[in-house]
């Protein structure tokens, strides 16, 4: 696995993302958002997640959404399994990508 593409495939999606909880939110605070997986395979598969989780993952720079079977050992680990969704924290190299890149 190539790490460094990974990780920052991880932070285009979870730029994608923001753009769209902002669009998603110019029409009223939804009770959850759907927002792309962000693991660093650059799939299409969404994720929804309670409105107040987002902004909760959205404060740290190095949390990212993904989809249960798409967590990637080699640059992240599991924070909080939510079922339909994981929380996971980049390391390594991964988060010093992710800190970075990060905007919020």
């Amino acid at each position: 696995m190539d790490v460094e593409r990974n990780a920052r495939t991880q932070v285009l999606y979870r730029e994608v993302n923001n753009h769209i909880e902002t669009l998603q939110g110019s029409f009223g605070m939804p009770p959850s958002i759907v927002v792309m997986c962000e693991c660093g395979r650059g799939c299409s598969l969404q994720v929804e997640v309670p409105a107040a989780e987002y902004a909760r993952v959205r404060a740290e720079s190095t949390y990212f959404l993904v989809r249960p079977e798409h967590q990637a050992p080699e640059v992240d680990h599991l924070v909080e399994d939510h079922g339909s969704w994981l929380l996971v924290e980049a390391v390594g190299v991964a988060a010093e990508i992710a800190r970075k890149s990060y905007v919020n």
